[in-house]
């Protein structure tokens, strides 16, 4: 929403909005001329020309009740960020379950570095362009695309990434089918002259290939699909390098500067899309290397007392999986794992996954639930985890978590904090002292 505000106030569009909290995204909207209301009111609602509102909130929400009451024009985020795609002369979509803002922000840095000047909107923040936001010419355009209430269907990509079909949002969607059928719908989507980039590995992308009526490109770490790593090697930090083959043919060697073998997969579909679009390896190779994390994916924090203190964004079972193996290629002798579960719906459908993934976190740790968008209508509790993971911690709040920490983490030791929602804080606080 902050970056559709600013690209609009960039155009000369007067923009107002609001937001539950102050926080950094709100507060650089005000740094640039756009007045944000602290917190929901009917009386925030003038008469705008207008109303756009997000799919995280409910029906119920009193400025948008206000807006239909006024019968003002009302839209979805998706669909305006719909039409702003079809302004540009090539919008690059990047779907999938999991990895869209590391590999959006890896396929900006490469079209960056081959001064394509692209303009860039991403779910996190991205320090190369600042925060979530560049604006650029209205050539290409690159941005996520979110599969949550099937949004990315009011989306006009010329080119569409998919990364990865798994289980999730499952307060919307029946079951994987349901899923499925989505991302089919999102590539008719795409423009008949372009092309679908997608999982050549995935077992769900695979399945959907043959009702996919686009060009279609594959990419992963077998040798079958259209871009395919091969010698994969890992430095000190564990940050991989591996030979680029495109079309059979090696293209070169690409080095990382983020860890893990899921970014191995995210990097070939950042390179098969600059590949298709003529960039250079020089560029790629490049872009690839300088990329080293958007904001709360492995985050480094920064050190107290000794310990060591990371972030991450992940908050399914597959992220999960990836980032207990960062952790545990990071080399630290004792970690502290503190996972804040990220809505009942999905902590209640994916209970038993959580579980096995975290029984391989060392001095587990677990908050209560972030409700996000949600009322705990299922009786769910963190304590329902927890009682299936043995060693496994519930503890409720923020600074009873962070006395633990406190009293227990010794110097050489790392704390990382895990999850969608506010979690993060309790790093943060860490750091203050």
């Amino acid at each position: 929403m902050s970056s559709l505000a600013t690209l609009l106030h960039s155009s000369g569009h007067k923009i107002t909005g609001s937001d539950a909290n102050v926080n950094s995204n709100t507060e650089k909207l005000l740094a640039n001329g756009i007045e944000v209301f602290n917190g929901h009111s009917r009386e925030n609602i003038k008469n705008p020309h207008l109303v756009v509102y997000t799919a995280a909130i409910s029906s119920d929400n009193e400025e948008l009740c206000e807006a239909h009451a006024k019968k003002l024009p009302v839209i979805e985020r998706s669909v305006l960020l719909g039409e702003i795609m079809r302004t540009y002369d090539f919008p690059i979509n990047v779907a999938g379950t999991h990895g869209k803002t590391t590999t959006t922000s890896m396929l900006a840095d490469v079209f960056l570095c081959a001064k394509l000047n692209p303009t860039v909107s991403v779910g996190g923040n991205f320090s190369k362009i600042g925060g979530n936001l560049h604006i650029g010419t209205k050539k290409y355009f690159i941005c996520e695309a979110c599969e949550y209430v099937e949004s990315f269907l009011e989306f006009y990509p010329y080119t569409s990434i998919i990364l990865n079909i798994d289980a999730d949002h499952l307060d919307y969607f029946r079951d994987i089918e349901h899923i499925k059928s989505a991302f089919v719908k999102f590539t008719g989507r795409t423009n008949e002259n372009g092309a679908i980039l997608i999982n050549g590995d995935d077992e769900n992308c695979k399945a959907i290939i043959p009702e996919i009526n686009r060009t279609v490109y594959t990419f992963g770490l077998k040798k079958g699909n259209t871009a395919y790593a091969d010698n994969i090697t890992y430095d000190f930090t564990g940050r991989p390098s591996y030979d680029l083959y495109f079309k059979g043919e090696l293209m070169g060697n690409i080095t990382l500067g983020v860890r893990g073998i899921h970014n191995v997969i995210n990097s070939l579909s950042a390179a098969l899309c600059a590949l298709l679009y003529g960039i250079d390896m020089d560029s790629i190779k490049q872009g690839l290397k300088e990329f080293t994390g958007a904001e709360r994916r492995f985050q480094h924090k920064g050190e107290f007392n000794g310990i060591t203190v990371y972030d991450d964004y992940a908050h399914h079972p597959t992220e999960l999986k990836s980032t207990l193996n960062n952790i545990k290629n990071a080399g630290y002798k004792n970690t502290f794992v503190i996972f804040q579960p990220h809505t009942y719906t999905r902590t209640y459908a994916l209970l038993n996954e959580f579980a096995e993934v975290l029984k391989e976190a060392q001095n587990l740790i677990v908050a209560d639930i972030y409700a996000a968008r949600e009322k705990n209508t299922i009786g769910i509790s963190s304590q329902n985890l927890t009682d299936k993971i043995p060693g496994a911690k519930y503890i409720p709040a923020f600074k009873e978590i962070e006395e633990y920490i406190k009293e227990n983490a010794q110097p050489g030791d790392l704390v990382v904090t895990v999850g969608a929602g506010d979690v993060f804080k309790i790093g943060e606080n860490l750091l203050k002292g």
